[in-house]
C-alpha cells in the first residue's frame, strides 16, 4: 500500500484532518520505524491552524507519547536554520525536544508542549524571559558570526511591501504615506548605540510562548529565527504583550544587567517596536488579499487610516467577515504606525537638540 504521507493514513483512520501530500511514499515507513510503532498505535492526528506558513499537526500515540508534527513550506536554508535553532533552544532548556527530523521530507517531529498562552506578563516572569533571551542570544553569537545575511525587523518590513506590490499592485499606491514614514525612520542612524547581532527567535508573539506552569515559558516555532539585532526580540515582547514604560525598563535592565543610558535604550526599543507594529499590520493586509473578490481598492489621504470597502455580495459570508476582520486589523495598525511614528520622530528630534545644547 503506497501512502503519500502519515497524515493521509490518519485521515483514512478517521483523524479528520486535511492531507499533506508528499512525493515520496516512504515518509510513512520512515516515521513509523523511527517511532517504533504500527498504524494501530496512532490514536489521533489533529491539524492546528496558526499564523505560520508551515502546517502543524498534533500526534497522539497509545503509549502516551505526544508530538507536534511540522510540515515545512520554506526554503532549504530556512528549514536548515529552523532545525538548528530548535535543537539549540532545547539544549538550553528553552524549547521542546526535537524527536525526529527529515530534511528530505521537510518534516520535523517535536515533543508536544501542553502549555497555555498568556496575554500579559508579571514583572518576575518578564525578568525570567529577558534572562532566557540573553542566554539564547549569547550562545548563538558564534553561529551568527559565520552567517553573512542580516535581517532586522526594518528589512522584514521591506519584504512585506514587496510582497504587497507583487500580489496586490492595485492597493500598493495607497500605502505611499506609510512607505514614506518607514523610509524616514529607517534612515535614522543608531551608530552611537551598540547593535548586538546574534540569532534571535524572530516571532515572539503569545502563540509561540507557552507556559507549562506560572512563570515557566517554553519557546516554540523557531521558523523565523534569523541573524538580527537582539533588540528585535525585546521589542517583539514589548509590542505583542503591550508593555508599559515601567515594564520596558524592567525588561531592559534585566537583559543588560545595568541601568546606564536607559533613556537611549528605551528610545531604541520603541523605535524597533514601531517596525513590529508596521510588520504585523502589513501581515494582516496580506491576509486580507487572500479574499480579493470581496475587496475594492483602498484609499488613504493625509495620513488617515486605510478605508476598506467590502463587497457584501459574496457567496461566503464567513470569508467576507474574515476579509473585513483582517482589513480592520490592518487599518488600525497602519493608522497607529503613522501616529506613533510621527510622535517618535518628534521626541527623537527634541532629544537630539537637547543633547546638542548640553
Amino acid at each position: 500500500m503506497r501512502l503519500l504521507c502519515v497524515i493521509i493514513l490518519c485521515c483514512q483512520m478517521g483523524g479528520g484532518v486535511r492531507a499533506v501530500q508528499h512525493q515520496d511514499p516512504t515518509l510513512y515507513d520512515h516515521l513509523l520505524a523511527h517511532l517504533r510503532i504500527t498504524p494501530a498505535d496512532i490514536v489521533e492526528v489533529k491539524q492546528h491552524f496558526t499564523q505560520s506558513v508551515d502546517d502543524t499537526y498534533e500526534l497522539r500515540l497509545r503509549d502516551g507519547r505526544h508530538f507536534a508534527l511540522k510540515h515545512f513550506h520554506r526554503t532549504p536554508y530556512a528549514r536548515k536554520r529552523t532545525y538548528e535553532m530548535s535543537h539549540r533552544a532545547h539544549a538550553l532548556g528553552l524549547g521542546p525536544e526535537v524527536a525526529y527530523i527529515s530534511p528530505n521530507y521537510k518534516v520535523m517531529l517535536l515533543e508536544w508542549v501542553p502549555g497555555e498562552k498568556q496575554r500579559s506578563l508579571e514583572s518576575d516572569v518578564l525578568k525570567g524571559m529577558a534572562k532566557d533571551l540573553k542566554v539564547f542570544h549569547q550562545h548563538s553569537k558564534s553561529v551568527a558570526e559565520q552567517t553573512q545575511s542580516y535581517y532586522p525587523i526594518e528589512a522584514r518590513c521591506l519584504s512585506r511591501f514587496n510582497d504587497i506590490e507583487q500580489s496586490a499592485p492595485w492597493n500598493y499606491d495607497a500605502l505611499a504615506p506609510v512607505i514614506a514614514l518607514w523610509k524616514r525612520l529607517k534612515a535614522i542612524s543608531f551608530s552611537h548605540f551598540s547593535q548586538d547581532k546574534s540569532f534571535i527567535h524572530g516571532d515572539l508573539n503569545p502563540s509561540n510562548i507557552l507556559f507549562l506552569k506560572p512563570g515557566k515559558p517554553v519557546y516554540i516555532d523557531w521558523g523565523d529565527a534569523v541573524k538580527s539585532d537582539v533588540m528585535d526580540d525585546l521589542a517583539a515582547l514589548s509590542y505583542y504583550y503591550h508593555l508599559d514604560g515601567a515594564s520596558e525598563e524592567i525588561l531592559l535592565q534585566t537583559y543588560y544587567d545595568e541601568a546606564g543610558d536607559m533613556e537611549q535604550k528605551i528610545s531604541y526599543l520603541r523605535y524597533k517596536k514601531l517596525f513590529y507594529l508596521l510588520h504585523h499590520s502589513l501581515w494582516a493586509f496580506m491576509k486580507a488579499q487572500l479574499f480579493p473578490q470581496y475587496l475594492r481598492p483602498l484609499t488613504m489621504k493625509n495620513g488617515a487610516p486605510l478605508t476598506p470597502w467590502l463587497k457584501r455580495t459574496g457567496r461566503d459570508p464567513h470569508q467576507v467577515k474574515k476579509a473585513g476582520d483582517f482589513m480592520d486589523m490592518a487599518e488600525k495598525g497602519l493608522y497607529e504606525f503613522m501616529v506613533e511614528g510621527q510622535a517618535w520622530l518628534s521626541a527623537h528630534r527634541a532629544q537630539s537638540q537637547n543633547k546638542k545644547r548640553a
